[in-house]
């Protein structure tokens, strides 16, 4: 995987793992992460989950401007901002591990979408059974 042209180095990749070894990467880096009697992973997520419609941010560019609702949802942001914010996302991924799993989002062969999860272990574990047919 070269991310390095959005100036992002991913050094450690693990793909596919199964969900015992997702299990196991979650116990072992998330916090309060543990197995349930039943088998099932037990993971907090902390105070924000879910996505904020509030939080969304899009650049405001002569090209596109007239394209979008703009409003409570959809909030411009200048270039230099989300520069910043690439600049640091780019420096969180390069210290991070991440977790690839290649997953299909039906059990229908003609609808097969081909998403790949990237995140924790709990995360790509969550995504992998999810998606599973």
């Amino acid at each position: 995987m070269d991310l390095s042209k959005h100036g992002i180095t991913v050094g450690d990749i693990r793909r596919n793992l199964s969900p015992a070894k997702l299990y196991e990467e979650a116990i072992r880096h998330e916090s309060g992460a543990r197995i349930a009697d039943s088998g099932a992973l037990i993971a907090y997520s902390g105070l924000k989950t879910g996505r904020s419609p509030k939080d969304k941010r899009i650049v405001r560019e002569e090209a596109t401007q007239d394209d979008i609702w703009w409003g409570d949802v959809n909030r411009p942001v200048s270039k230099d901002v989300f520069d910043g914010l690439q600049m640091r996302v780019a420096a969180y991924l390069d210290d991070a591990t991440t977790m690839l799993g290649a997953a299909r989002g039906t059990s229908l062969p003609e609808d097969t979408l081909r998403p790949h999860g990237r995140g924790a272990g709990v995360q790509a574990l969550s995504f992998t059974l999810a998606a599973s047919p």
